[in-house]
């Protein structure tokens, strides 16, 4: 058996609704009577068999036009062998790396990227894949104007493979960005 209100709860809550029903349907009969004297906007005669609006107002508010979201951006890659420890901002730029360079970096600056933004790096030396040095990272808030950097690091003792290194950034999945370095031997 389902327990129900207290009962007099219950029968002011019902007892309420006569009367509310009654003042409900005198409001709708009230409206649809006001509703046929031509109040609110029409259509005039026409022109030429065109509908031409009518020059009565109405009073309703203007809508308010929804401003565009900024798209998310990744800048052009700045390759660089170190970056500022405050900004990640590359400190100097260049196209081609010593063997003995400790740091091949890959900066790009964000525009736009909202909380939760996923951005993908992934590298290849001279058209191989380097798994082992894919990176993604996650915004935790919004970044616009940022730098983000993507470094890969040698072994002291092991000097850079000569060639081309290729840096592939992508955005949400999507590639936004694709950029090539050359090691050489010096």
């Amino acid at each position: 058996m389902a327990k129900t209100a207290h009962p007099s709860l219950h029968a002011r809550l019902f007892a309420a609704r006569p009367r509310r029903l009654s003042s409900l349907l005198t409001l709708v009969l009230l409206s649809t009577s006001l509703a046929g004297c031509g109040a609110g906007p029409r259509l005039a005669s026409t022109v030429d068999g065109l509908p031409t609006p009518s020059t009565a107002t109405t009073d309703a508010p203007e809508l308010a036009v929804a401003t565009p979201l900024p798209r998310p951006l990744i800048g052009e890659v700045v390759w660089t062998s170190t970056v500022s420890a405050e900004t990640n901002a590359p400190t100097a730029r260049t196209t081609q790396f010593a063997v003995d360079v400790p740091s091949i970096i890959a900066a790009v600056q964000a525009g736009s990227l909202p909380p939760g933004a996923r951005i993908a790096a992934a590298w290849e030396y001279n058209d191989t894949t380097l798994d082992a040095f894919a990176t993604e990272l996650t915004a935790v808030e919004d970044m616009d104007g940022r730098w983000i950097s993507f470094a890969i690091d040698r072994d002291p003792e092991v000097p850079w493979p000569a060639g081309t290194y290729r840096i592939t950034i992508s955005l949400d999945g999507t590639v936004m960005v694709q950029a090539t370095a050359e090691v050489v031997a010096s």
